[in-house]
């Protein structure tokens, strides 16, 4: 479960100075929010999936792609440390020496028991609020993919929930096949 600091509000640059303790730290309008860290299945999906969004991305030369924890700050008192994050090149989202300074064109987070609730509400709003075009939630209790597409200036239409297939709305030349992403997470701890 997350553990909530609430000790005032805290600021992009309070964040950067957050300890690197092996928990994760991100910070949620101005509040500091700590979780435990992954375990083996959560990040055997995180590699598979940036492999081949790799092989979608840089391989075609379209962007690049960042597994996590990658600072990721969305507005003075948001700071977040997604699982991966795309950033095409005709987007221009500005890339600093310790984070990348706006929204992404894709994130993707692989939920976990600690960062659920997190993930599924004030993560998805602050990313909808602040222009990340696409935001992929994978659940692998189900197995299924939660793909929230952004819809102009409104934030995300409701989400598509993929289980074999998800193809990036804005750019199809980045899809990704999850059968190898579910046999991943199975091999982890096999």
């Amino acid at each position: 479960m997350s553990t909530l600091e609430t000790t005032g509000t805290l600021s992009f640059e309070d964040f950067l100075d957050f300890p690197d303790d092996g928990y994760r730290h991100q910070l949620v309008a101005g509040v500091h929010v700590v979780s435990a860290a992954p375990g083996l299945p959560h990040q055997a999906v995180v590699g598979a999936i940036f492999r081949r969004l790799s092989e979608c991305v840089e391989d075609r030369r379209l962007g690049k792609v960042w597994p996590g924890p990658i600072a990721l700050k969305l507005s003075d008192e948001d700071g977040f440390e997604p699982d991966v994050v795309v950033l095409l090149d005709r987007t221009a989202t500005p890339r600093r020496v310790r984070y990348i300074d706006g929204p992404p064109d894709l994130v993707v987070e692989v939920l976990s028991k600690s960062t659920r609730r997190l993930d599924l509400t004030l993560k998805r709003d602050r990313y909808a609020q602040f222009g990340v075009g696409e935001y992929w939630v994978v659940d692998l209790a189900k197995p299924a993919l939660l793909q929230f597409v952004r819809s102009g200036e409104t934030g995300f239409v409701p989400p598509v929930e993929q289980t074999e297939r998800v193809v990036h709305a804005r750019c199809p030349e980045i899809a990704l096949e999850l059968a190898p992403v579910w046999q991943a997470a199975r091999d982890a701890v096999t």
